[in-house]
C-alpha cells in the first residue's frame, strides 16, 4: 500500500495550473489598475484588440477569444457600444452572424491604452528578468490559443 504524500513547502509551487492561476490573479490585478486609468477592464481591452486584429468577428468567435460565456457578451458589447467603442449590426439575431466591429474611438482608447498596458509585460518587479517573461509569455500563448477543448487530464 502506497504510503501518503506528506506536503511540504516544495508542494506550494509543484502543480503548475495553481501556480498559473495565482500568477494570474496578481497579474490581472495589475492590468487592471493599468487600464482603470482608460475607464477600461481587462475583458473589454480583450475585445478591442481583437477588434483591432481581426475586424468584423463574430460575436460568438470574440466570446470564445476574450473567455467569456456567450450570454456575457451582449451586455459587455452594449457597454461599449454605448460608449461608441464598438458598432454592431442592427440585425442581430440567434443564428445569424453577428458581427461586431471597432469604431475610430475605440481604436483611439486602445491606441492610448496599449502602451500602460504592455508596461506590464516588465516582470522584473516579481524577478523575473526579460528572456524568462519572453519565454513565459510564449507558454501562455500556446495555451491561450490552444484549440476548443481541453487536454485530457493525464492519469496519475
Amino acid at each position: 500500500m502506497p504510503q501518503p504524500h506528506e506536503f511540504t513547502e516544495a508542494d506550494l509551487g509543484s502543480v503548475i495550473t495553481w501556480s498559473a492561476v495565482r500568477a494570474a490573479r496578481r497579474l490581472e490585478r495589475m492590468l487592471t489598475e493599468v487600464l482603470a486609468e482608460h475607464d477600461l477592464t481587462p475583458v473589454q481591452f480583450g475585445v478591442l484588440i481583437h477588434l483591432a486584429v481581426r475586424p468584423s468577428i463574430t460575436q460568438a468567435v470574440l466570446a470564445r477569444e476574450v473567455a467569456v460565456r456567450p450570454q456575457s457578451m451582449d451586455p459587455l458589447l452594449a457597454g461599449l457600444e454605448a460608449r461608441g467603442l464598438v458598432s454592431r449590426s442592427a440585425e442581430r439575431g440567434r443564428g445569424r452572424r453577428n458581427p461586431v466591429t471597432l469604431t475610430d474611438a475605440g481604436l483611439a482608447l486602445l491606441r492610448a491604452a496599449w502602451g500602460p498596458a504592455t508596461a506590464t509585460n516588465d516582470l522584473s518587479g516579481f524577478g523575473v528578468d526579460r528572456e524568462t517573461g519572453d519565454v513565459v509569455a510564449d507558454a501562455l500563448l500556446r495555451i491561450a490559443t490552444a484549440g476548443p477543448g481541453l487536454p485530457a487530464p493525464p492519469h496519475g
